[in-house]
């Protein structure tokens, strides 16, 4: 058979593994059985029970049946994100007339720098060189399966056993990166070169010379297609730079495409007509409608300048920058509900000035920020402007702060670079008096915001629109774990959190990209969409980014809101390797780009995703590479110096910025959403990104799951600090514990009902009874006693004798159906069934204990059916094991006391109502025994209230009915079962200890509890790891996972149950060994997702 990697027959022609079948396939490798089960594998095609043998041989099926070999899979290799055989590629070059022999490696001669090698041994009378090969095999095989370098050998080096010897084959030249110089050989492959080295700022471009390997990247790319689109006539996208990435290859498309229609030039239109918004400008101009004192839109721009400064030539400067600029004299109104811009004559600009010069100096620094920060918090007006506010900071006689002030809506990130260079040459010029050496700008923004109108109404446009809408389908929000509950409209508040990626990760990530044809942006987009998948435990991620959206030429010098914002969508499989996730994104991105002229306005009206206040639509998470071209900070004869500005805005949930810094390092900053992170969340998801990114930088094929977001120190914190709770506590079963209590205050009341009750020795006596006759009856260890009663007092006493016996109980509910009733009996099998009241009470016999031998807290104490997720219930079978240790624990967390009354609230056919027989009995408080019905609502509250209950256990589900006044008694009210709201804690925590608690029935009823909870503190935690256990937040292949992130909870310690009675297959696959405990301990998986808090709760 030949067999993809799914073992799915491939059609003729195509490659595929070769597996072979039949009577002569061996028995295996003797005594390696992992290795034949491996290569040795169940024949899907053949009779029931064959095998097949996975030769690790590469071929392909003639037409005729006949097999062709193609090379070894064992040899595939991966560059640029592309599997590649290299067998094929050899099969290619030894086709060729003069090739005798080959050889393809994928070389790794610079550290994550991999590039296809050929060697190659002539053959014949012909004489090949590198071209020619490599010409020959692009003729057949795709362009990423070209070799990079061609080697010529007199012969390839073998083995002593006549194979390959692939590590003794030559390096090939000094600099395998870069072909050697060839010069282009006709006029599109000059101008071709020409652009390539002035966007890449390079002296020399040959024709064999590849975009990306002289250090382009995706910004460029916008550039290089600008001025190709410009130079060629012809329509060109980033796309084409990707897949054409040489000058010789970009150059026949472009002659290729340059007959094709192209979209028409940007012309000037009329001052006197109508100026449409453009319609990113339509947005921002909508947003302001609704909150015009919003300041969410404003960019400020502060720079520090320091020397000797010529105010007025800095103002002649700033209103010749005006003048050249339309956009920054231009303002906004409406002409039958439709936004217009109105560009307003030149004026002279006059600085708004301050002078803090007399302010003493410790104070200065301080009253600047506070300056510069009230500059901020102005809004704009868009009908009246002006939207450039203008300032000047005077600090010392040769200090001064320049302020620029813009509204979003005349301005964006490229444009502070276009504004600063041409001021910078403003200033020389009114400086010497000489005129400014600036071209002449043929269109304004107004020309490109008419032109976009036009141009986005034709048949392009719609098959942009089309994908768009077919890749944004059913987008889904991304859910991060919030520290706060999301507010029902976005307040645009926010702030800042930086980290840093050390120079040797960065250089290691731009050449992984590089040698895989990808970008440092690419890179970071998977980086960050591996990030917000393991943070949110969402697999389908989608991000925002931005594009500078000036494709034309025309648009490179201009001020002006072009910014275009563009959504990418992955689909992050956390068993997927990172280098074949990097590739989807790589295609993600380019199909963005190609289909970027399409405004995101535009993009939502199509998609129509679901309208909601509270988020941004489609994405809610922006990342971004600042590689955008800045002008040069200096003025003549003064230093500039930026001055960050701290905004307190945020526009999406979270901004996840980079920016390389001098030396190479990688700076980020997470802008986030103070409205529902906490700085110290912001801090923590910029370490785990940079923990993460140098995971990729180390081991790149790891699969996404695997790579690292905190260091061993951190998840040290969780694995050990946060499950410290070791606390030896004396083993005990049920009975003893009751026992001990019995004797020290057999007068006390122990059990209230409303027809009476019990005291600890009468309890005790009537207990002993029954338990004598259950040990006449065969009940001892390891023996079940079902106890088909209602909540009552009767249960209580049934529940004491059967463990006094030595057996377990299984307590069953009598109202349940008596389908579900028969089930349970039927599958339990129990040796008694108590099913009547009036039997529990025995008149006469021992009123001591009876004697039971080889009881241990290792045998069952009760066994509890929970609802199965098939609809088929199992039965939980608990050991006596934790009891002792989470009486003792639960009594002092939940502050119970002698004399104190514990609410029997549950069903006995829930574990809750064990929890009420631990806390209570042992303790020497007395269980409040309800009469039989739903406890709900004005009923729960008189039933508090007559019965002075001092500590309760209600579902929030109940408690939400009950009126909150009047029950003084209530010291301690424990919530559990179902999630709490916040609203219920800020209703019962005043004036009471109030615990949010959480367990499986698989662990002693209760697993984590919260710490006393405070009204206004949200929505409760399920808290931490009760004594003497263990809580772990494992990923699918249970691997810890960081503080914030989503993962399964496992809970492991001394209240874990043995299992699912006679299922052994089920308890197998839900008790798992603990690779964390101490040896042969187990862990249970709750199957719930939570996270962990930087405090050590679990939410």
């Amino acid at each position: 058979y030949v067999l993809d990697a799914r073992l799915r027959i491939v059609p003729p022609g195509v490659v595929g593994e070769l597996f072979v079948a039949g009577e002569g396939v061996a028995r295996g490798y003797l005594g390696r059985p992992g290795a034949t089960a491996a290569a040795f594998l169940a024949d899907p095609y053949g009779p029931a029970g064959e095998r097949m043998y996975r030769t690790g041989d590469l071929a392909r099926r003639r037409p005729d049946g006949t097999l062709e070999f193609t090379g070894r899979a064992d040899h595939q290799v991966k560059v640029r994100g592309f599997r590649i055989e290299p067998g094929e590629v050899e099969s290619a070059l030894t086709a060729h007339p003069g090739v005798a022999d080959a050889a393809v490696v994928a070389r790794e001669d610079r550290p994550g720098v991999k590039r296809l090698v050929a060697y190659v041994v002539p053959g014949g009378d012909r004489v090949v060189d590198g071209a020619e090969l490599r010409t020959h095999v692009a003729a057949g095989l795709p362009e990423y399966m070209v070799p990079s370098a061609v080697v010529l050998l007199d012969a390839l080096p073998l083995s002593r056993n006549g194979k390959l010897d692939r590590a003794a084959l030559p390096v090939p030249g000094e600099d395998p990166d870069r072909a050697a110089y060839v010069a282009p050989r006709d006029e599109a492959e000059r101008r071709t070169a020409a652009i390539l080295a002035e966007v890449l700022g390079v002296e020399r471009v040959g024709a064999e010379d590849d975009f990306f390997v002289l250090g382009g990247d995706s910004i460029l790319s916008i550039r290089l297609t600008s001025r190709l689109r410009e130079a060629f006539t012809a329509e060109v996208s980033p796309r084409l730079v990707f897949t054409h990435s040489t000058v010789a290859a970009l150059a026949a498309a472009l002659t290729e495409a340059s007959g094709r229609p192209v979209s028409a030039p940007i012309t000037p239109v009329p001052r006197d007509a109508e100026l449409p918004l453009s319609y990113p400008q339509q947005r921002l101009w909508f947003l302001d409608s609704f909150a015009p004192d919003s300041t969410e839109y404003i960019t400020p721009l502060a720079l520090r300048m320091r020397g000797s400064l010529d105010v007025p030539a800095l103002e002649a400067a700033l209103t010749a920058l005006v003048a050249r600029h339309e956009s920054l004299r231009t303002t906004f109104d409406a002409v039958d509900g439709r936004g217009v811009q109105i560009v307003h004559e030149p004026s002279a600009v006059r600085l708004a000035r301050h002078d803090l010069s007399d302010v003493p100096a410790d104070r200065r620094e301080a009253e600047l920020t506070e300056l510069l920060a009230r500059e901020r918090e102005r809004p704009f007006d868009l009908r009246r402007g002006p939207l450039l506010r203008t300032g000047l900071i005077r600090l010392g006689a040769e200090d001064h702060a320049l302020t620029l002030t813009l509204h979003h809506i005349i301005t964006d990130g490229w444009s502070t670079g276009v504004l600063i260079g041409d001021l910078r040459e403003l200033y020389r010029a009114a400086l010497t008096g000489d005129a400014a050496a600036l071209p002449p700008l043929p269109v304004q923004y107004a020309d490109v915001a008419a032109w976009q109108r036009t141009e986005l109404s034709g048949p392009q446009t719609d098959e942009q629109l089309t994908y768009w809408k077919r890749q944004l389908s059913n987008v889904e929000p991304l859910e991060l774990p919030t520290d706060r509950p999301r507010p029902a409209v976005r307040s645009g508040h926010g702030a800042t959190a930086e980290f840093e990626v050390p120079a040797a990760v960065n250089r290691r990530l731009k050449e992984y990209g590089q040698a895989r044809g990808t970008t440092l942006f690419m890179t970071l987009v998977a980086a960050a969409q591996v990030l917000l998948s393991r943070l949110s435990g969402q697999e389908d991620i989608t991000v925002g980014t931005v594009t500078s959206g000036r494709e034309r030429a025309e648009a490179e010098h201009l001020i002006g809101f072009f910014v275009n914002t563009l959504v990418l969508r992955s689909s992050v499989d956390p068993e997927r390797g990172f280098t074949d996730f990097l590739s989807e994104v790589r295609g993600t991105v380019l199909d963005a780009f190609a289909h970027q002229s399409v405004p995101f306005e535009r993009v939502v009206d199509e998609v129509q995703p679901t309208r909601d206040t509270s988020r941004t639509p489609l994405f809610q998470a922006m990342v971004v590479l600042q590689n955008i071209p800045g002008g040069q900070l200096d003025l003549p004869g003064l230093a500039l110096e930026d001055i960050a500005p701290e905004t307190g805005t945020a526009s999406f949930d979270l901004t996840l910025e980079f920016a390389e810094a001098d030396g190479g390092v990688l700076r980020g900053l997470i802008s986030y959403s103070t409205d529902l992170f906490d700085a110290s969340t912001a801090e923590r998801m910029g370490a785990a990104l940079r923990t993460l990114l140098t995971g990729i930088a180390d081991d790149p094929d790891r699969a996404v799951g695997a790579l690292p977001l905190a260091t061993p120190a951190e998840l040290r914190r969780t694995l050990v600090e946060w499950n410290a709770t070791g606390h030896p506590v004396p083993p005990a079963t049920l009975a003893e514990l009751f026992e001990r209590q019995a004797a020290v205050s057999p007068d006390a009341l122990a059990v209230a009902s409303g027809a009476g009750g019990l005291t600890f020795a009468e309890l005790e006596t009537a207990a002993n009874r029954l338990a004598h006759r259950l040990t006449g009856r065969g009940v001892g260890p390891e023996k079940l006693v079902a106890l088909v009663l209602p909540r009552s007092v009767e249960m209580v006493v049934a529940q004491l004798a059967v463990v006094k016996a030595g057996g377990a109980f299984l307590p069953v509910d009598p109202n349940y159906p008596a389908e579900r009733v028969a089930f349970m009996l039927r599958d339990a099998e129990p040796l008694v069934v108590l099913d009547d009241q009036a039997s529990v009470w025995v008149d006469d016999g021992p009123a001591d204990p009876p004697a039971v031998r080889a009881l241990t807290p290792d045998h069952p104490a009760y066994v509890i059916y929970t609802s199965g997720s098939t609809g088929v219930p199992k039965a939980v079978v608990v050991t006596h094991a934790g009891l002792a240790s989470f009486s003792a624990a639960a009594t002092e967390h939940y502050d119970v006391r002698a004399g104190d009354r514990v609410l029997q609230f549950a069903s006995p056919s829930f574990d809750a109502s064990v929890l009420e027989l631990c806390v209570s009995l042992p303790r020497g408080a007395a269980l409040v025994v309800a009469e039989e019905g739903p406890l709900l609502g004005e009923r729960l509250a008189q039933v508090l209230t007559e019965h002075r209950v001092t500590h309760a256990l209600i579902p929030p589900a109940a408690l939400a009915t009950v009126p909150e006044a009047g029950i003084p008694d209530l010291r301690t009210l424990i919530v559990g079962g179902d999630a709490c709201s916040a609203e219920l804690v800020d209703r019962w925590a005043p004036g009471r200890r109030m615990i949010n608690s959480y367990g499986p029935t698989e662990s002693t009823v209760v697993s984590t509890w919260s710490r006393p909870l405070t009204a206004g503190s949200g929505a409760p935690p399920i808290g931490g790891p009760i004594r003497n256990t263990r809580a772990y937040v494992l990923d699918s292949a249970l691997r810890p996972v960081p503080v914030g992130v989503a993962g399964e909870l496992y809970v492991a310690g001394a209240g874990l149950a043995r299992g699912y009675l006679g299922r052994p297959g089920l308890t197998a696959s839900r008790f798992l060994a603990d690779p964390f405990g101490p040896a042969g301990s187990r862990m249970y998986r709750t199957g719930d997702v939570v996270r962990w808090t930087s405090d050590g709760e679990l939410r």
